[in-house]
This record gives C-alpha cells, structure tokens and sequence, in this order.
C-alpha cells in the first residue's frame, strides 16, 4: 500500500468515528440537487457577491443611477442566500435530499425577501411599526422562515432562546424587576423584528452585509489562486518539525494572511479552508 493510499485508508477510518450526527452533508446534499437548482445557487451567488461590491463602493454613483437604500440592499442579500440554508440544511434528520420542506420555504422567503427589496424606499420613509393587516401578515411568515432556518443550524435549543428573546417584549409586562418592560403587541413585535433597523436588519446584518462579505470574498479569492495553501507550505517548511510546530505554523500562516488581509475572519478562514482541503 502506497502513503497516499494509507493516507486514505486513515483519514477514512478516523472519519467513521465521528458521529453522525456531526457530519456535515452539506457538499453531499448540493450533489443531490438537480442540475438547474444547483446552477440557480450559483447564479444567487454571484447575485449576492455583485450587490456587495456595487453597494460597498458605490458604483451606482458612477453610471449615474440613484443609491441603493440600505434595506434593499440587505434584504436582497437575505433573498440570494438564505434560501440556501433551507436546500443545503436537513429539515429532519431522515432528510437526505432536498425535498418539499426544503424547497417550500426556499421559495417562499426568496419571494418575500425580494418583494421587500422593493418596498426599501416605503420603509425608510414610512413606518411599518405598528404594521397594516398585509404588513403583519408578512412580517410572521418572515419571522417563521428565519425561526425555521436558525432551527437548521443552530438547533432546537437555540430556536427556543431566539424565540424567548423575539417574543419577549409581549409578555414582559409580567417580568420582576428589572426584566420588566411595557407591554407591546403581538403584531407590534413581530413587526420590529422583520423591519426595525434593530433586529433582523440590525448590527449584525449590516456588519455581515458591509464588512465580512468583503473580506470572506478575499479568503475565497486566497483559497481559490492557491496562494492560501503557498503561504501554508512556507509555514509547514519553516517550522512544521521543530517542537511545537502546529502552533507555529499556524501563528506564521495567520502573520501571512494578515499582512495582506487585514481582517481577522480572512485570516483565519482562508489557513483553514487550505489545510481542510489538504
């Protein structure tokens, strides 16, 4: 047997004692789609990808068109990707191809996420809390949707605090000291979680939207031209046999990365990218 064959052969068995629960069939599950959906995922990607570049620097400026609201922009990044999570995630664990759970609610928050790319303008100028009978009706399918795609990653322990955390204001006029709040109603709540600039369109989406997507397209870029796995074997060939190596290599690795990154998450994202994939 060769060393890559053993190689093989190791990998394999270690990877038998993971449990299954832990395996990620996310690549395995992309396979299984159909041709054209997973040419759809591409197309919404490079969408997604297009949108962050023309927004983050404004290119709109440039060809003489108006700027894009920021709502828009992050609910247009929500319709290109998140539909993702839905195809990509199991809804139960027997699930191993996609199937109407999962192209159901697919579908239905790209077509929400995209009708509210539209309304951009209406929701910076107007207000939307409390919300109008269609409003409120909109802003529980979305909240369910993202309920739904939270259970997928995050698990069933994390959709009941997201869910005690989303629902809080409504019964916190019940809470002691000083959990208590004013009350506020259903729809009032649910209303501020899809459209306040405080929740769902909150720091954390504009962060992600503005910052991180610009700096995961760099680690992507790294990983891709092979510089990610060059500045890797330079590491393993300075320090990969003195004693301690892994630290060391993967301090002179993230040094590497970060004098031309300059961003924690490309840092750290493209270094791992490589060795996983070697």
């Amino acid at each position: 047997m060769t060393d890559k064959n053993q190689a093989e052969a190791e990998v394999a068995a270690a990877g038998n004692l993971v449990p299954e629960a832990f395996i990620d069939r996310t690549y395995e599950r992309y396979q299984s789609l159909p041709l054209a959906v997973r040419f759809a995922i591409l197309i919404m990607s490079l969408g997604g990808i297009s949108a962050s570049i023309i927004y983050i620097f404004g290119l709109t400026y440039y060809v003489g068109l108006p700027a894009i609201f920021d709502i828009s922009y992050y609910f247009f990044l929500m319709a290109m990707f998140m539909p993702m999570v839905y195809l990509l995630m199991p809804a139960y664990k027997k699930e191993v191809t996609a199937g109407i759970f999962s192209y159901a609610p697919a579908i239905l928050f790209f077509v929400l996420a995209m009708f509210l790319t539209t309304k951009g303008r209406a929701l910076n100028y107007q207000t939307w809390i409390p919300p109008n009978e269609w409003q409120m009706w909109l802003s529980v399918a979305m909240f369910l949707l993202v309920l739904e795609a939270g259970r997928r990653v995050g698990g069933t322990i994390f959709l009941c605090i997201v869910i005690f955390f989303g629902l809080y204001p409504v019964f916190a006029e019940y809470m002691p000291g000083i959990m208590w709040g004013p009350p506020m109603t259903v729809a009032r709540t649910l209303a501020f979680n899809v459209y306040s600039s405080d929740a769902l369109l909150g720091i954390v989406t504009r962060v992600v939207g503005e910052t991180l997507i610009g700096y995961l397209i760099l680690a992507a870029l790294l990983v891709a031209t092979g510089a990610a796995d060059f500045f890797l074997k330079i590491a393993l060939a300075l320090m990969g046999t003195a004693r301690g190596g892994p630290a060391k290599v993967a301090v002179i690795a993230s040094g590497f990365f970060g004098s031309l990154s300059g961003s924690i998450l490309a840092t750290w994202s493209a270094p791992v990218q490589s060795l996983f994939q070697a």
